[in-house]
């Protein structure tokens, strides 16, 4: 007698391995990267969001890892996992955004009051 858990088992296909939908992104059918997308993206914003504390930045921050990642996709080396690897790019895609959007802050902070970050010196000028 076969059970309704064996027989949904059999007739599932098995999900293809991250390794394999990215030779196959990289021979050609680029369509499969959105498997990626999907497979990962909960994971990934849930990692951006605690780095940036902010939804909409942390939408950014996913948005331009994947395309780096789409980029840079043969430099995946199979050394650990496409998870990881992915997850890196994420993370440093992150902290990157938080330095530029610091940087820009001060910035503009300095050009809105006008202080250049001028120390007086005690010795005359030349």
């Amino acid at each position: 007698m076969t059970t309704n858990a064996t027989l949904s088992g059999a007739l599932r296909p098995e999900a293809p391995s991250d390794e394999d939908l990215v030779r196959r992104i990289r021979g050609g059918d680029k369509a499969l990267f959105e498997i990626l997308v999907r497979r990962y993206n909960q994971r990934l914003f849930r990692v951006a969001r605690g780095i940036v504390r902010d939804h909409g930045e942390a939408e950014d921050v996913l948005q331009q890892a994947y395309l780096n990642a789409y980029t840079h996709l043969d430099q995946y080396g199979h050394r650990g996992s496409f998870a990881g690897w992915l997850t890196r790019i994420a993370v440093r895609e992150a902290f990157a955004g938080h330095r530029r959007r610091a940087a820009a802050a001060l910035t503009e902070s300095i050009e809105r009051d006008g202080d250049c970050g001028r120390v007086a010196s005690a010795s005359p000028d030349p």
